[in-house]
């Protein structure tokens, strides 16, 4: 055995006792500590502390613990001052170079996952970004809801009849009557997937959890051997999954509007007609109808005494809000009872725009409803307005006015902005101040509103 130091290279007389506990090696009396003979193991040790031990990150220090503790041994007395051989100046450069690879390789792997989360950010703000998709001739212009610009413009065979997005976003369908079908239209590529074959359709409606669509057929009058009027028409369910028909109720009146109610099991419509109107499928106009979804069967007929057109319903279900176009009047019947509680008049004056209050928007939280209505003043006689009304006092609040015909009217999910269609324009309203925030010409006759991702 030598009596050199494995360290400063110094020759003792006598055999050295000193022997580290960690490396192996022998050291003099003044170099026998590991922290003075910069012990390799205890600087390694001291490293995995540093970053946490093993893992990915400990790797990058030791792959093989014996291996490199004495490369990194004999390393550190060349620089020392030994003289390195061929082989070990190669493996010095091979050591060095793994580890700026390593380096590398995590670098790269953080890069990535970096441009993954943001990918993904992207992809889920896409994905929550709202549209208002807008009838205009046979175009339906896509509007981006934040910043009030018109994206895309997607031609259709012929003007709608009615438009909806499902509830889940994927999917807007459009009402061709003329063509008798429905065109399914992906919200992603705004090209049309999908042409379902339905007689006649008019209204859709979405249910509330995206997964079912529901088209009614436009009424047409029949009459039999003793000239008495009698309807036949169906309302058709079509799964968002499949894009088909999967059931389809019929006998079931004179549909006009509808909305699901929120747990999705029921579907009221308004039977629209004349009062004194012989029986429709002996159901007399003038009624709401109750559709059970499961069986496809009419359960219940509400006698409204009025012609009822637009519909929708409370975001708690207890409440329905029906537009008599005859009267101009805003009617609300509570869903458990069928009793109505109160009909507003949405005129001041006796003008005749006879369908003005066609549609309604009501706010999220159910708090107010935003219908249309006419007024009356010394100097502008018979303007349409909005009438904003309180649905828990039936008090009308607010009228806004109007310079032109209404045709739809929509409401932003944060019940912010009001989107009214008429002329050529669609026009954004905010909700709380009713100041005009933009007025888009679409370059066609505006109709029907949807409001989707």
């Amino acid at each position: 055995m030598t009596n050199k130091c494995d360290f400063c290279g110094k020759l003792e007389e006598y055999s050295l006792p000193f022997k580290c506990r960690r490396c192996g090696n022998q050291f003099c009396s003044e170099h026998i500590l590991p922290e003075n003979h910069d012990c390799p193991v205890l600087v390694q040790e001291k490293a995995k502390l540093r970053v946490g031990g093993t893992g990915i990150f400990g790797r990058l220090y030791s792959s093989n613990e014996n291996e490199s503790v004495n490369r990194n041994f004999k390393i550190h007395n060349h620089e020392r001052g030994a003289k390195k051989s061929p082989q070990e100046m190669h493996v010095h450069k091979v050591q060095k170079s793994a580890g700026y690879k390593r380096y590398l390789s995590l670098i790269g792997i953080v890069l990535i996952l970096i441009i993954a989360i943001v990918f993904l950010l992207q992809f889920f703000a896409a994905s929550q970004q709202t549209y208002v998709y807008v009838v205009n001739g046979n175009k339906i212009s896509v509007i981006n809801a934040a910043t009030n610009i018109v994206v895309k413009n997607i031609t259709v065979a012929t003007t709608p009849s009615s438009i909806t997005v499902a509830s889940n976003g994927d999917y807007l369908y459009v009402s061709e009557p003329a063509l008798n079908f429905v065109q399914v239209v992906s919200t992603s590529s705004y090209l049309v997937v999908s042409n379902i074959s339905v007689n006649d359709p008019s209204e859709i409606i979405s249910s509330p959890n995206g997964e079912f669509v529901y088209v009614l057929d436009t009424p047409k009058e029949t009459y039999n051997a003793n000239n008495v009027r009698f309807f036949d028409y169906s309302i058709y369910t079509i799964s968002t999954a499949t894009n088909k028909i999967s059931a389809t109720a019929t006998g079931i009146g004179y549909p006009w509007n509808a909305v699901v109610s929120p747990d999705g099991a029921y579907l009221y419509f308004s039977n629209y007609g004349p009062r004194g109107e012989a029986p429709i499928n002996g159901v007399p106009s003038g009624y709401v109808s109750i559709l059970n979804l499961s069986t496809g069967n009419v359960i219940k007929n509400i006698s409204l005494n009025f012609n009822p057109n637009s519909i929708t319903i409370s975001p708690n279900g207890q409440y329905l809000y029906i537009t008599n176009t005859a009267e101009n009047s805003l009617s609300i019947i509570n869903t458990a009872t069928d009793y109505t509680l109160s009909n507003i008049p949405l005129t001041s004056c006796s003008c005749d725009l006879q369908d003005i209050a066609s549609t309604i928007a009501l706010t999220s939280n159910g708090e107010y409803a935003y219908v249309f209505g006419e007024t009356c003043s010394f100097s502008s006689p018979c303007n349409s307005s909005i009438y904003v009304i309180n649905t828990s006092t039936s008090a009308i609040i607010k009228n806004i006015p109007l310079s032109f015909i209404p045709v739809s009217i929509a409401i932003s999910s944060d019940s912010s902005k009001l989107y009214v269609s008429g002329n050529q324009n669609l026009y954004i309203i905010d909700a709380i101040t009713s100041q005009i925030l933009d007025n888009k010409n679409l370059g066609a006759e505006t109709s029907f509103i949807a409001i989707g991702h």
